[in-house]
């Protein structure tokens, strides 16, 4: 995928930060605590939120269901759109998204490894939960610069958990706690 350079180009220029957000604006609290009580199902979510909100923003034919099924295949080209929103608005970057991707990528891979060798040494479940720190702090770090690409740094009008943020969790944790239930 080429993203253009062009300060020009009515893609990017043209945007209105508030008026309607490029990007998925949440703030860190909320994401980290969605995160972690609804997971894969939030992160799908983030993904279509991100992708929707730049196709319509910018009106490029962009397909937002078929780049969260490609999730993390399509994060560094996400975080490429934010690094040039935040250069085009005149704002510092404040991650580089090629070297965010490549860490998220080398974290998950890493807790797949230990998850898969806690069988055999089951003390390694520690490094899994360990390897949250650092996955946290560049998931953080990435959606900071979605809120500033967008003109809100903190993520205030996305800061507050919903009834659809709860149904998120509970879809999300009833095949974990259904066994229970059931028993």
């Amino acid at each position: 995928m080429h993203l253009t350079t062009d300060v020009h180009s009515p893609s990017l220029a043209d945007t209105k930060p508030f008026a309607s957000p490029m990007f998925f604006v949440v703030s860190p609290v909320k994401l980290v605590l969605m995160t972690i009580l609804a997971g894969p199902v939030y992160w799908s979510y983030w993904y279509y939120r991100n992708w929707r909100n730049c196709r319509d923003s910018t009106g490029e034919r962009i397909w937002p269901i078929a780049r969260t099924l490609l999730g993390g295949l399509m994060l560094y080209c996400l975080l490429a759109r934010v690094d040039q929103q935040l250069r085009l608005s005149g704002r510092p970057a404040t991650i580089s998204p090629i070297w965010t991707t490549c860490g998220l990528v080398a974290i998950l891979a890493a807790q797949v490894w230990i998850v898969l060798m806690s069988t055999v040494v089951p003390v390694l479940i520690v490094g899994a939960a360990l390897s949250l720190i650092p996955m946290y702090w560049l998931v953080v770090g990435m959606q900071r610069a979605i809120n500033r690409a967008c003109g809100d740094d903190q993520g205030l009008s996305n800061s507050r958990l919903t009834v659809w943020n709860g149904l998120w969790i509970v879809v999300s944790l009833l095949p974990h706690i259904a066994p229970w239930v059931i028993a």
